[in-house]
Protein backbone atom coordinates (compact mmCIF):
# COMPACT_ATOMS: atom_id res chain seq x y z
CA UNK A 1 0.00 0.00 0.00
CA UNK A 2 1.37 3.59 -0.78
CA UNK A 3 1.90 5.79 2.22
CA UNK A 4 0.06 9.10 1.99
CA UNK A 5 2.87 10.53 3.81
CA UNK A 6 5.95 9.37 1.37
CA UNK A 7 6.88 7.83 -1.63
CA UNK A 8 9.36 4.88 -2.36
CA UNK A 9 12.16 7.34 -2.25
CA UNK A 10 11.28 8.63 1.28
CA UNK A 11 10.47 12.14 0.51
CA UNK A 12 7.24 14.17 0.87
CA UNK A 13 4.64 13.31 -1.15
CA UNK A 14 1.33 16.16 -1.58
CA UNK A 15 -1.57 14.48 0.16
CA UNK A 16 -4.32 14.15 -2.15
CA UNK A 17 -6.87 15.17 0.62
CA UNK A 18 -6.24 17.97 3.76
CA UNK A 19 -6.63 15.36 6.81
CA UNK A 20 -3.27 13.75 5.62
CA UNK A 21 -1.92 16.88 6.86
CA UNK A 22 -2.82 16.60 10.51
CA UNK A 23 -1.06 13.34 11.29
CA UNK A 24 2.67 15.04 9.92
CA UNK A 25 1.19 19.09 12.05
CA UNK A 26 0.22 17.07 14.88
CA UNK A 27 3.99 15.42 15.21
CA UNK A 28 5.50 18.56 14.92
CA UNK A 29 2.91 20.44 17.36
CA UNK A 30 3.45 18.13 19.66
CA UNK A 31 7.12 17.48 19.80
CA UNK A 32 7.64 21.49 20.31
CA UNK A 33 4.61 22.23 22.53
CA UNK A 34 4.86 18.54 24.95
CA UNK A 35 8.24 16.96 24.53
CA UNK A 36 7.94 15.28 27.45
CA UNK A 37 4.32 13.64 26.80
CA UNK A 38 4.52 12.73 23.03
CA UNK A 39 5.16 9.08 23.79
CA UNK A 40 2.52 6.47 23.16
CA UNK A 41 1.29 5.86 26.52
CA UNK A 42 0.26 9.65 26.91
CA UNK A 43 -1.20 9.33 23.29
CA UNK A 44 -3.31 5.94 24.33
CA UNK A 45 -4.09 7.63 27.59
CA UNK A 46 -5.54 11.02 25.43
CA UNK A 47 -7.46 8.69 23.21
CA UNK A 48 -9.08 7.03 26.44
CA UNK A 49 -10.10 10.29 27.53
CA UNK A 50 -11.33 11.78 24.62
CA UNK A 51 -13.42 8.50 24.18
CA UNK A 52 -15.16 9.27 27.53
CA UNK A 53 -15.53 12.58 27.16
CA UNK A 54 -17.40 11.20 23.77
CA UNK A 55 -19.22 8.69 25.69
CA UNK A 56 -20.20 11.19 28.45
CA UNK A 57 -21.95 13.95 26.38
CA UNK A 58 -23.77 10.49 24.01
CA UNK A 59 -25.09 9.77 27.54
CA UNK A 60 -26.27 13.12 28.75
CA UNK A 61 -27.93 13.51 25.75
CA UNK A 62 -29.90 10.10 25.83
CA UNK A 63 -30.93 11.06 29.28
CA UNK A 64 -32.17 14.72 28.48
CA UNK A 65 -30.65 16.22 31.25
CA UNK A 66 -27.75 19.33 31.67
CA UNK A 67 -29.21 20.57 28.30
CA UNK A 68 -27.58 17.99 26.49
CA UNK A 69 -29.28 18.78 23.36
CA UNK A 70 -28.94 17.92 19.62
CA UNK A 71 -26.90 20.96 18.64
CA UNK A 72 -24.42 20.80 22.44
CA UNK A 73 -24.25 17.11 21.93
CA UNK A 74 -22.95 17.40 17.91
CA UNK A 75 -20.64 20.09 19.17
CA UNK A 76 -19.07 18.05 22.20
CA UNK A 77 -18.72 14.81 20.20
CA UNK A 78 -17.69 16.74 17.22
CA UNK A 79 -14.78 18.31 19.29
CA UNK A 80 -14.18 14.71 20.54
CA UNK A 81 -13.80 12.99 17.40
CA UNK A 82 -11.28 15.40 16.38
CA UNK A 83 -9.56 14.78 19.49
CA UNK A 84 -9.23 11.34 19.14
CA UNK A 85 -8.30 11.76 15.91
CA UNK A 86 -5.15 13.59 16.72
CA UNK A 87 -4.15 11.36 19.91
CA UNK A 88 -4.25 8.32 17.29
CA UNK A 89 -2.02 9.94 14.98
CA UNK A 90 0.19 9.95 18.25
CA UNK A 91 0.28 6.63 18.67
CA UNK A 92 0.38 6.01 15.39
CA UNK A 93 3.90 7.91 14.83
CA UNK A 94 5.48 5.49 17.77
CA UNK A 95 5.12 2.53 15.86
CA UNK A 96 5.28 4.41 12.23
CA UNK A 97 2.02 3.82 10.86
CA UNK A 98 0.47 6.06 8.20
CA UNK A 99 -3.16 6.69 10.11
CA UNK A 100 -4.68 7.08 6.38
CA UNK A 101 -3.22 4.03 5.39
CA UNK A 102 -4.55 2.07 8.44
CA UNK A 103 -7.86 3.55 8.14
CA UNK A 104 -8.60 2.71 4.95
CA UNK A 105 -7.04 -0.97 5.44
CA UNK A 106 -9.42 -0.94 8.07
CA UNK A 107 -12.19 0.17 5.96
CA UNK A 108 -11.38 -2.08 3.03
CA UNK A 109 -11.49 -5.11 5.75
CA UNK A 110 -14.85 -3.74 7.39
CA UNK A 111 -17.08 -3.68 4.31
CA UNK A 112 -16.44 -6.64 3.24
CA UNK A 113 -17.92 -7.98 6.32
CA UNK A 114 -21.37 -10.04 5.76
CA UNK A 115 -23.38 -8.45 8.38
CA UNK A 116 -26.43 -10.13 8.15
CA UNK A 117 -24.72 -13.52 8.97
CA UNK A 118 -24.15 -11.88 12.29
CA UNK A 119 -20.37 -12.43 14.21
CA UNK A 120 -18.28 -14.68 16.44
CA UNK A 121 -19.49 -12.52 19.43
CA UNK A 122 -22.75 -14.63 19.19
CA UNK A 123 -25.07 -11.39 17.23
CA UNK A 124 -27.21 -13.14 14.80
CA UNK A 125 -28.93 -10.52 11.75
CA UNK A 126 -32.12 -11.83 10.32
CA UNK A 127 -36.09 -10.37 9.27
CA UNK A 128 -35.22 -6.89 10.59
CA UNK A 129 -34.78 -8.65 14.40
CA UNK A 130 -31.31 -9.11 16.57
CA UNK A 131 -30.84 -11.41 18.46
CA UNK A 132 -27.54 -11.59 20.96
CA UNK A 133 -26.85 -15.57 22.13
CA UNK A 134 -26.03 -16.04 25.77
CA UNK A 135 -22.41 -17.31 25.92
Amino acid sequence: MTSYLSNPEGTWKPPTHPVVNVQAEARAWRREAYPDTSGMMFQALGVAEETGELSHAVLKYKQGIRGYDRDKTRAEVADAIGDIYIYMCGVADELEIDVVDAITAAWEHVKERNITQGSDAGIQIGDGNVQVNNF
